[in-house]
């Protein structure tokens, strides 16, 4: 799936393939030291898709917290198919609110090449 969604802009001109070095992880603490570790080698993250809810362990507010410690030019896709986690619980736990995106799932997979494009671009 990863393969289909993700293809991600390097410099690219009209027409030309888009191509994302995805990476992902089992769980958000996995997410925060790759985040550490990809800044310190001068390759940080443009955008981080992460689920609300990731058990065990901390969930995805927590984790894209951390995230913005790290790096608070990472922009953050709240993935999730539950909408237990209010809008303002979000605002209360993201300091920079023009980081942070949401969407529900079911999602068409162009509306996620079109964030990752947006926001890696951005």
């Amino acid at each position: 799936m990863e393969a289909d969604i993700f293809r991600a802009p390097e410099t690219r001109k009209p027409n030309e393939e888009i191509k994302y070095n995805v990476v992902t992880t089992k769980q958000g603490q996995e997410a925060i030291s790759l985040v550490k570790q990809e800044l310190k080698e001068g390759e940080p993250f443009a955008v981080a898709f992460m689920n609300i809810r990731m058990p065990p362990g901390g969930d995805g507010l927590h984790t894209a917290r951390e995230i913005e410690r790290v790096d608070s030019d990472v922009q953050i896709v709240f993935v999730t198919s539950y909408p237990d986690v209010p809008f303002q619980e979000i605002l209360r736990n993201i300091r920079v609110t023009d980081s942070w995106f949401y969407l529900r799932k079911p999602f068409d997979p162009d509306e996620i090449r079109k964030i990752a494009l947006t926001l890696s671009e951005k």
